[in-house]
């Protein structure tokens, strides 16, 4: 009976390990808007240089807005040394305004806390293999 609550236990964790580990991630992270005058010409690419370092480096933490509606702004590449992002799917020939909203790194000022919420994911982790060891060796051991 204990193992089978264990193992419900573990369970339950697992399941709410991605809602817990986006909530972590929005703990780190804060939204930032950048306004930018972009003009294309012959290609539906531009490089847009941002002022801030985009949280883990990832395009999905980027969000485009543009005033030209037939635009289908999407953040293509980033290169994380010189912060620039390239921006695909822009009319050609057109000069926009784009509004460009990113996740930067919302605690920059307080190390002690960046790293605490890096290391939850791992403690919540181990907790769970925790769970189902303590469910194999209550099921396995001998009755004394």
């Amino acid at each position: 009976m204990k193992s089978a609550v264990l193992i419900f236990a573990a369970i339950v964790m697992i399941g709410f390990l991605p809602f817990t580990i986006e909530s972590i991630n929005d703990f780190r992270a804060r939204d930032y808007t950048e306004p930018h005058i972009i003009t294309t010409t012959d290609s539906d690419e531009v490089d847009v240089t941002l002022s801030q370092p985009l949280f883990s480096g990832a395009t999905a933490n980027v969000a485009l807005v543009s005033n030209i509606t037939a635009d289908a702004p999407i953040p293509h590449a980033y290169v994380s040394g010189t912060k620039v992002l390239t921006i695909a799917g822009l009319a050609l020939n057109e000069v926009r305004n784009l509004s460009v909203v990113y996740k930067i790194d919302a605690l920059t000022d307080y190390f002690g806390a960046g790293v605490a919420a890096r290391i939850w994911p791992a403690v919540i982790m181990l907790g769970i293999i925790s769970l189902i060891a303590a469910a194999v060796y209550t099921g396995t051991r001998r009755a004394e």
